[in-house]
């Protein structure tokens, strides 16, 4: 036999050990996944929404900041004048792209206006304007929400910043931002980060899950709970309950958090959810907790 022939064969052989040891190793891993020994008793497992940056396709738009290598910026926040921020109008899906700044939320009496850039927001109050490297904007059309209030009830009023930051298929979340004014109104950003209330909601929540009994136990703050879950729960094995996909906040003399539970099983592509969560933000010394937690369950 030839040099070449045997290096040929020898390359042959190489491949086919890696081809066989490849399938070996997938038929073990569904053989895994599909056996899973599961107890009747699940304790919960509380994930913090995909903080790294791998790409998920159901995603439209995400709450991470991008940088001028990211984006296409051609109006930018930082070049941004006080003549160039005259919109008094909040802007539409239909006109945001005819306006170089266009005005996303307002309070008039106030004289507190938020304008958007390619590369983040802008703010303006009175004669002073700060940029903001924010993402605030999806597909979806889903406008910033503005608000003013002495939210730690030190004599100042701060500024709440609701924004809808990333929308898709089980994926809805809004990020909250306190903006703090110094006595020339230069604002300082504190951001309700998901690490601080994944690990709030972690510590606060204790959840097992029947499935025997097709039945989910809470324990909220030390206030307990019982709910049957749907019949589509019992086609698959529980696998574990995630939070952060599914937020937003609510604002009316309180700051309060919404976030739905979702249910991942073994099997299913996509989470099932079977009610929502909702508690008191409580600001202070620029730092949030989480108070008056409950579990809305249907009737």
């Amino acid at each position: 036999m030839e040099k070449k022939e045997k290096i040929l064969l020898i390359l042959g052989i190489i491949t086919s050990s890696i081809f066989i040891i490849t399938l070996i190793i997938l038929l073990i891993s569904m053989i895994r996944i599909e056996n899973d020994p599961t107890s009747y008793i699940v304790e919960n497992t509380i994930n913090i929404i995909n903080t790294d940056d791998t790409e998920d396709e159901n995603i439209e738009d995400k709450s991470e900041k991008k940088d001028s290598n990211d984006i296409d910026v051609e109006v930018s926040i930082y070049d941004a004048s006080l003549e160039d921020l005259y919109e008094t109008v909040i802007v539409d899906s239909k006109n945001f792209k005819d306006k170089k700044y266009p005005l996303l939320a307002s309070l008039p009496d106030k004289n507190i206006f938020l304008y958007g850039a390619d590369d983040g927001v802008i703010l303006r109050q009175d004669n002073i304007i700060k940029p903001f490297e924010w993402v605030y904007l999806t597909p979806r059309f889903v406008l910033p929400r503005l608000f003013v209030a002495d939210l730690d009830e030190d004599g100042v009023e701060e500024i709440i910043c609701i924004l809808y930051v990333a929308s898709g298929t089980g994926i809805s979340i809004d990020e909250l931002h306190i903006l703090e004014p110094d006595e020339d109104h230069i604002y300082r950003d504190i951001m309700f980060s998901p690490k601080d209330y994944i690990q709030q909601i972690n510590d606060a929540i204790q959840i097992q899950y029947d499935s025997k009994k097709n039945k989910f136990y809470y324990n909220v703050l030390g206030t307990e709970y019982e709910e049957i879950g749907t019949l589509e729960f019992l086609k698959y094995t529980y696998k574990e309950t995630v939070f952060g996909n599914m937020l937003y906040y609510d604002y009316d003399g309180d700051l309060i958090l919404n976030i739905a539970p979702e249910y991942n099983f073994y099997g299913l592509e996509h989470p099932l959810l079977l009610n929502s969560i909702s508690a008191k933000v409580n600001y202070r010394n620029e730092s949030f907790t989480l108070s008056d937690m409950v579990i809305s369950l249907p009737e």
